[in-house]
């Protein structure tokens, strides 16, 4: 590849990056309110899968546009809420801020 062809591609992820940035806040937003609500003893089970699976779907997309970081907390994230068990609230908490930032 050229460097022409990398910038372009460099450029194109940028903008796709941009233009689905709203909605990767939207799920990052979805897992905050369950956890929220975890905390405050009243997480529903479709709260929980609606959490699980925009963790799922961060973790997917965030390697995509090079956030490994995100993409390592998004998985934390998904696990616990897939996990039949209590939540850790603390360490989650802290790994969706880490997605926020």
């Amino acid at each position: 590849m050229s460097s022409a062809e990398g910038a372009g591609l460099s450029s194109t992820i940028a903008a796709i990056w941009t233009k689905h940035r709203p909605l990767m806040f939207e799920r990052v937003a979805t897992i905050e309110a369950a956890l929220a609500a975890h905390e405050a003893g009243s997480l529903t089970s479709d709260a929980r899968a609606a959490a699980r699976r925009d963790a799922h779907k961060l973790a997917g997309s965030l390697g995509t546009f090079g956030l490994q970081q995100g993409t390592t907390l998004a998985r934390q994230l998904e696990l616990a809420f897939a996990a039949d068990e209590y939540l850790e609230y603390a360490s989650l908490e802290a790994a969706a801020r880490g997605l926020r930032a």
